[in-house]
């Protein structure tokens, strides 16, 4: 009986689950620097890599439910009196998305759409002082991920994924009396599903 009680749990609890698996990519990132009382400062995008695990469950539909967890790089590129210099900011990402797909087993399209929480894990500041008086290892970043992607079966590899994301903050990364930054990335995602 109790063998019954347990298999029939597990069983209930494994169906909600439709796909687990590996992402990995690059990030395309930057960063707003607003002064109020100087001149503005715009910083360049910067290349940065990722590599974050999924599962996706609950599928109603077309829809299911994405939780990932990601180490992922972001920061800026600027040049300082001729010198070009790449803030980096690592941050360990917690995003969750409502996804909704077309497409059969073979071919599936689909797009999605979520919130994230970031913890910024590392900083190399690289000697810029403004970043490290801006940012501690802790702080974290509130925003959200919209995408598009496919998933497609390719033999002897099994799903792969590819997708494309943006994900622009909805708080301020740092902000005082005379500077408030913010952060804006790009994704771009390849991955297998299993």
């Amino acid at each position: 009986m109790l063998i019954f009680v347990l298999l029939s749990f597990s069983s209930s609890i494994a169906q909600p689950l439709k796909s687990y698996g590996l992402k990995l990519g690059g990030t395309f990132a930057t960063q707003s620097w607003e002064f109020s009382r100087s001149p503005q400062f715009t910083p360049e995008y910067q290349l940065g890599p990722a590599a974050g695990i999924f599962v996706e469950g609950f599928k109603v539909g077309n829809f299911s439910v994405l939780a990932e967890f990601w180490y992922l790089q972001k920061g800026f590129s600027t040049t300082i009196d001729k010198v070009a210099i790449s803030p980096k900011l690592v941050y360990l990402s917690l995003p969750f998305f409502l996804k909704y797909r077309i497409g059969d087993m073979d071919l599936t399209y689909y797009v999605m759409a979520g919130p994230r929480i970031d913890y910024l894990f590392q900083i190399d500041a690289q000697h810029v002082t403004a970043v490290t008086d801006a940012f501690s290892e802790g702080n974290s970043d509130i925003g959200i991920s919209v995408g598009i992607g496919s998933q497609f079966n390719v033999w002897l590899v099994g799903n792969v994924i590819t997708e494309f994301r943006f994900s622009p903050s909805l708080v301020n990364a740092f902000q005082n009396d005379s500077l408030t930054i913010r952060n804006n990335s790009f994704e771009l995602v390849l991955g297998i599903a299993m």
